[in-house]
């Protein structure tokens, strides 16, 4: 769920120890209980947030529940509810948000007249207006479509009784969400969630207006978006910083795939040995480059998001200077043979992280960066 590795070896520990602490920005030390005489160290390049700590404590309260029970043949059921009673707890949801996770799952395997079922569903932070339980709702014949899963939001209260059916429309487009539930995440502000199910059977989690938790390839992730913005680097300047990291998470659930490459400043001279001339903008050599130069010179970070998407999309990558200028689109990168897979995005991505930041986006939804061929974030 934080993208952590957990080290092999366990280190000595006592009652003075607290079940989760810092050993250092990357390294967060968690035990069992208090009394624990051991704990073991969780790693990752980003570092922790002090939110994240606080996660990482709840579930480990939450695994000495499940080990306190003794299901006999039921326990692999039991752990597979502990990431949904962990959001649950995290995000103040309660019991409530607890069945809509499990709901949202068992839609997540089925279909509803051959397609996917799409579906969102908002709780309120105030108790339902109607004497109509949410249980009941699942149970309708009609309730796989009663929602798009994009603007259409069903909410009930945290008593789980219905509130009503809204309709979202809204011009603004929130960061740290991708673009198209944008009106879903401006809906979940305050203390109010907003749970999707999309129609690649993804579940997402938002809270504050931002992306908080998504279900993806089978497994729970939380994100955090102001840590992975600041690992970013190449480019220094912010609003381009947060430009790319929108996009990322845009193409990302679009599931189209993409990469991005932002050259350092003492390196564009070598943008030649990466791309052909027919893919460098500036030299408008071919139909590609002279349409692409009518908006290049704007930046990167002043285009529309969804011309952004549009960009990352083409087969090929996106190539932006450390200003945010784009040098090159759906340029075809020349990777040695037998390179990663992935369309060779990663490898595209790679060599061009030994000029500055390389961005792979895999079509599964991944997202990793890096520089100088070394891995400094992944989502």
């Amino acid at each position: 769920m934080l993208g952590a590795k957990l080290a092999a070896e366990t280190l000595p520990s006592t009652s003075r120890d607290q079940v989760t602490s810092y050993a250092q920005p990357g390294r967060l030390m968690v035990k069992p209980s208090r009394s624990a005489q051991f704990k073991v160290a969780i790693d990752r390049i980003e570092g922790f947030s002090r939110p994240e700590r606080v996660l990482a404590e709840q579930f480990v309260r939450e695994l000495a529940v499940v080990s306190d029970i003794n299901a006999g043949d039921y326990e692999s059921d039991l752990w597979q509810a502990v990431p949904r009673r962990l959001i649950a707890r995290h995000l103040g949801g309660g019991n409530v948000l607890s069945r809509i996770l499990d709901q949202l799952e068992q839609w997540s395997y089925r279909t509803y007249e051959g397609q996917r079922i799409v579906a969102a569903i908002g709780l309120d932070s105030e108790n339902g207006q109607n004497e109509m339980p949410i249980e009941e709702y699942w149970e309708q014949g009609f309730a796989p479509v009663f929602t798009n899963g994009v603007d259409t939001l069903l909410v009930c209260g945290r008593d789980g009784a219905i509130s009503g059916f809204v309709q979202l429309s809204s011009d603004i487009v929130p960061a740290n969400a991708p673009y198209r539930l944008r009106q879903i995440a401006l809906w979940a502000e305050g203390k109010r969630i907003a749970v999707v199910l999309n129609r690649h059977g993804e579940i997402l989690v938002f809270n504050e207006k931002v992306l908080r938790f998504a279900k993806r390839r089978g497994h729970w992730f939380h994100y955090t978006h102001e840590a992975i913005i600041r690992r970013m680097s190449p480019p220094l300047y912010r609003p381009l910083r947060e430009a790319l990291y929108e996009s990322c998470l845009d193409v990302s659930f679009a599931r189209t795939g993409g990469c991005i490459g932002v050259l350092a400043r003492d390196k564009l001279t070598q943008l030649s040995s990466f791309v052909s001339g027919d893919d460098i903008i500036a030299d408008r050599t071919s139909y590609k480059a002279r349409l692409l130069s009518t908006f290049s010179d704007k930046g990167f970070y002043k285009l529309d998001r969804r011309l952004r998407q549009e960009l990352l999309s083409m087969d090929g990558s996106v190539v932006l200077d450390h200003q945010g200028r784009i040098v090159a689109a759906g340029a075809i990168i020349e990777v040695p043979a037998g390179s990663e897979g992935g369309g060779g995005r990663l490898a595209a991505a790679r060599k061009l992280s030994m000029a500055g930041l390389g961005i792979n986006i895999s079509e599964d939804g991944s997202i990793v960066g890096l520089r100088e061929g070394q891995q400094v974030f992944h989502v």
